[in-house]
């Protein structure tokens, strides 16, 4: 029963951790010098966008950071 319990807690832990992840991931950058320090290449918001530019897949990241993509490419902050 308490084998049972601690994974019962663990698999909480693991899921509730991963959620947190991927909220961090959806920040909003003050600007795109502090956007690249965590994503060199910039942030892209489709699979083709990334190919086309070199950055980053990170949909919820430029979701949050649409108003940076200048040229609307569909990647912010790219270089």
């Amino acid at each position: 029963m308490n084998r049972i319990a601690t994974v019962l807690v663990l698999l909480n832990l693991a899921m509730f951790s991963e959620v947190s992840f991927s909220q961090a991931q959806a920040k909003k950058y003050k600007n795109c010098t502090e956007l690249r320090k965590e994503f060199p290449k910039g942030v892209a918001g489709t699979k083709s966008a990334a190919r086309k530019t070199g950055a980053s897949y990170e949909p919820k990241v430029y979701s949050a950071n649409k108003a940076k993509d200048r040229d609307k490419d569909g990647a912010a902050c790219e270089s």
